[in-house]
């Protein structure tokens, strides 16, 4: 199984590690970004569910180019869960961002 890369950062840092699947709880500071990131093959299936303690800014997306493609969102939510279905062998990832003025409490649940 492929291993997805974890990103947070501010702005334009952006800091990145591999990880294997596992819940993890992210304290979302105002302004914080979140992203974990898939080498998918086409037709694969990524598995997600997270909630949060308020509304976090959340989306699917890949590039291509220049372009940002979003299978899913952005949207505002606190929870969801779903499937990512790799439609081209490329790197899927979630992402998550804090635009409220106050922390969230987010919690990504082991697929």
């Amino acid at each position: 199984m492929k291993q997805a890369a974890r990103c947070t950062g501010a702005a334009a840092l952006w800091a990145c590690s591999a990880f294997a699947a596992h819940p993890e709880s992210i304290s979302m500071s105002p302004g914080h970004v979140h992203e974990a990131c898939k080498l998918m093959a086409a037709g694969e299936q990524w598995r997600y569910d997270f909630s949060a303690d308020d509304k976090l800014e959340f989306n699917v997306h890949y590039h291509v180019g220049d372009a940002v493609i979003y299978p899913v969102g952005p949207l505002a939510t606190n929870m969801k869960a779903g499937v990512v279905s790799a439609e081209l062998d490329q790197t899927y990832c979630l992402m998550w961002r804090n635009t409220a003025g106050e922390p969230i409490q987010l919690r990504i649940a082991e697929p």
